[in-house]
């Protein structure tokens, strides 16, 4: 068993746990420990907030919400985390397509920037975080940030490092601490020191501590700091009286991007070297930007997802070509090179035509996915109603397959939609699905359901055709084979090694059958000819399954008769 995710499947839903506790369900079987990922589902498309072409987990709604500032990804991923059918998924993954740009704005000192400020959150909007510096109410800095009603303050912001007297007469002390020089130097008593070659300001201390006439303590705290973040000084008089030696502008670099949630800091003070920044005015960060989406974008998110562990994919864009990328991406991860079966879920626009979503339909014509037809009404984050193409409806449905367990179909399933785009009639929704639509319209209780889980794919082959049957074919091929890779891979070929294998083999697809995904046939049979052959450093291993089909269709004939 791997020390990965475990998994629970039971009562129609999986979710898969590495944090250690006890979880239950309602009439809930334990299910198998030990598989490779079945749900994780990640939501793409223009968003506001998040990373280009990065993977985000999200467990719950208000979660996401948080981080997701605007966009169409923001209202998917919100109506996605409550998608109907008491399906609600464990987590989503959500992964901004658009190539957004943070805001930034400098620390200065005079005219040189010492600290760049960089906002966390990606877009337009981190061009309203504000900064401002101040002398500190007691002593240092006082730093203050906001974002709309958000304020993130600190006061007294110093780092005091060491304290240096020269005892021995008229004396200065210069640091040089930029990007090439990294100096101590004394006018008199002979110092000149790399502050490379001392680690800690402790042994710095020490080392100045034990020369003729100078005296010198580090500050309580500060002895395993680095000489390398000193503030620079310039012919500073320590004859006198001891003087402190300041490491503030790394204390203020080291207080935001300990505590900050608006922004994280960085040393730009390279050639120039380190100094404390001037006091600042509320001054605006600049250069934030919503950023381009387009195909270009598209292609890079799409790489990006290569390396991940992800099942599903969904997006509230309802564009063609954003489609037909998406569908190739899912074949191409699909092959036996990239070794990472893939599923789609995408839907039409509001106010798209039978025609049109047919076309689109039959242009996919793809046994990875889904094209859903029908869109719904439900509220926004603001409460408002407001119409959701059917491709918001994808990302719903795709949220319930994450919740789902990998042989529950979505026929039947009802959405958390107020009311539907089109009632349709019963020969629309023929036709509909006749030409490998996914069709959403009101069922018997006159509530928004699925009608059928049709993949795009337009030859009557059902284990093709079902969108639940292709879920349970990927899943049992990656699990078999990373189990295999896990155990075998790198072994020698010795005699036994067949006769384990097979075991091994036989094992998985009882599990297999245990869980669901292989179903008896009439001659009682879920798995058989399970072959395991060797060819110098090559194996073979064949088998033939039945994998379980959902229940479609009930035909009941009534044989009535008189009573004699």
């Amino acid at each position: 068993m791997s020390i990965g995710y475990r998994t629970f499947q039971s009562a129609g839903k999986i979710s898969q746990h590495i944090i250690p506790g006890a979880f239950s369900r309602i009439d809930s079987v334990k299910g198998a420990g030990g598989l490779v990922s079945a749900n994780n589902g990640v939501i793409m498309g223009q968003g506001y907030g998040l990373k280009p072409a990065t993977l985000y987990q999200f467990n719950s709604s208000p979660e996401a919400m948080n981080a997701l500032y605007g966009g169409p990804l923001k209202e998917a991923v919100r109506l996605a985390f409550d998608p109907g059918s008491d399906l609600t998924p464990q987590k989503l993954f959500v992964m901004a397509v658009n190539a957004a740009v943070q805001s930034f704005g400098y620390l200065k000192q005079g005219v040189d920037n010492m600290i760049k400020l960089l906002a966390e959150g990606y877009g337009l909007h981190t061009n309203m975080i504000t900064m401002k510096l101040e002398t500190g109410t007691s002593y240092g800095k006082k730093l203050t940030l906001t974002f709309k009603d958000i304020v993130e303050q600190w006061d007294n912001i110093r780092q005091q490092m060491l304290t240096i007297q020269y005892t021995g007469g008229a004396c200065t002390m210069t640091i040089v601490n930029n990007s090439t020089t990294h100096t101590l130097v004394t006018s008199v008593g002979g110092l000149n020191l790399d502050l490379t070659a001392y680690p800690t300001i402790g042994e710095l201390v020490a080392y100045i501590a034990s020369q003729t006439n100078f005296t010198c303590v580090a500050i309580a705290g500060a002895e395993n700091l680095s000489p390398t973040t000193l503030d620079q000084v310039t012919t500073l008089d320590i004859n006198g009286s001891a003087k402190t030696v300041e490491a503030t502008m790394y204390a203020i670099i080291n207080t935001i991007n300990a505590y900050s949630n608006l922004v994280s800091a960085s040393d730009v003070s390279a050639a120039i070297g380190i100094k404390i920044p001037d006091n600042l005015v509320q001054t605006y960060l600049t250069g934030g930007a919503n950023g381009t989406y387009s195909g270009t974008e598209w292609t890079a998110a799409l790489l990006a997802l290569e390396a991940q562990d992800i099942q599903f994919i969904s997006t509230p864009d309802g564009t063609s070509s954003v489609h037909a990328a998406i569908k190739t991406h899912c074949a191409l991860m699909s092959g036996v090179t990239k070794r990472k079966e893939r599923q789609f879920i995408v839907g039409a626009v509001w106010g798209e035509v039978a025609e049109t979503s047919i076309a689109a339909a039959i242009t996919l014509n793809s046994y990875h996915g889904m094209y859903v037809v029908n869109g719904g009404t439900q509220r926004d984050i603001n409460g408002t109603i407001q119409n959701w193409g059917a491709s918001y409806v994808a990302c719903m449905l795709m949220a319930m397959k994450c919740a789902g367990s990998i042989n529950m179909p979505l026929t039947s399933k009802v959405l958390n939609l107020i009311s539907l785009e089109n009632a349709l009639a019963d020969s629309a929704v023929e036709s509909l699905l006749a030409n490998g639509c996914c069709v959403i319209n009101y069922n018997d209780t006159r509530l928004p359901a699925v009608v059928r889980q049709l993949n795009t794919y337009q030859t009557d082959d059902l284990k093709y055709n079902e969108f639940s049957m292709v879920t349970e074919m990927f899943y049992a091929s990656r699990d078999l084979r990373t189990q295999l890779q896990n155990l075998f891979i790198g072994n020698p070929m010795i005699r036994t090694a067949k006769g384990i294998l097979l075991g091994a083999v036989k094992d998985k697809l009882q599990q297999y059958v245990d869980i669901g995904i292989f179903t008896a046939d009439s001659q009682d049979r879920t798995f058989w000819n399970v072959i395991v052959r060797s060819v110098g450093d090559t194996v073979y291993v064949d088998y033939d399954a039945n994998i379980t089909a959902p229940i479609n269709f009930i035909f009941v004939t009534a044989h009535m008769h008189e009573a004699v």
